[in-house]
């Protein structure tokens, strides 16, 4: 697995594991690894490796740190296209989650580029563009506000500004059951979720998914190599 920066002597190990991507029950070759440490003060930083270098030609590394009540404090996101006829080789944006405000830094292609963006009060801050980041989703969406709290979504595309804040964005639940799920011929007690779209997330006692279905059914991400302490 890649990072952004290596694991340091001080860091805890809490979780890891691989989702890889399958199609009509076969694997596409896209595949997303992730480590969660605690750095300190029962912080969490997680690291992921979204490799689709097979599938469509580009790369993603990113850093997550979260408080200890597992708010988003900072997100760094690198993302490298391969192909010759990317809008870009690489962008690297840096958010830092502040009292009000996001600072967020953007440089693509070597160029770089600052933003702030108003943040109202109990905005959170969705990332289901990662898998694992399904599980702190889910939670959030079930709170009793979620059809009315601001969201701040980060952007991965070179022609967009770098996020914004909507309203009522979080996954919309319509369906919750305790569940089994194997992997790797072991069963796992798992809770599942279906949100309006019909994607379905089976998380396991610490929130973590185990399996991701789309909406129709034909792809899905699923958990390998899962480790916790």
């Amino acid at each position: 697995m890649r990072s952004l920066n290596a694991v340091a002597a001080h860091e805890v190990f809490v979780a890891s594991g691989t989702y890889l991507q399958l199609k009509g029950g076969a694997e596409t070759g896209l595949v997303e690894s992730w480590t969660q440490h605690d750095p300190g003060g029962d912080t969490r930083l997680t690291r992921i490796d979204q490799d689709a270098r097979a599938t469509e030609g580009w790369t993603r590394l990113v850093e997550v740190l979260q408080s200890p009540e597992g708010d988003v404090e900072r997100v760094k996101i690198q993302t490298n296209h391969a192909k010759p006829s990317a809008p870009f080789r690489m962008m690297k944006t840096d958010y830092s989650f502040l009292d009000g405000y996001v600072q967020i830094g953007r440089t693509i292609n070597g160029e770089t580029d600052y933003h702030e963006v108003e943040l109202p009060p109990n905005t959170t801050v969705r990332l289901i563009d990662f898998n694992i980041f399904w599980g702190l989703a889910l939670k959030q969406a079930e709170q009793a506000d979620a059809a009315d709290r601001p969201v701040f979504v980060p952007f991965n595309r070179h022609d967009m500004e770098p996020g914004q804040v909507s309203i009522g964005t979080l996954p919309q639940i319509i369906d919750k059951s305790s569940d089994g799920v194997t992997l790797a011929g072991r069963e796992y007690e798992a809770t599942r979720y279906v949100t309006l779209g019909k994607r379905t997330i089976w998380l396991d006692n610490r929130g973590v998914p185990l399996r991701i279905n789309q909406s129709t059914g034909q792809v899905s991400f699923v958990l390998h190599d899962y480790a916790h302490r």
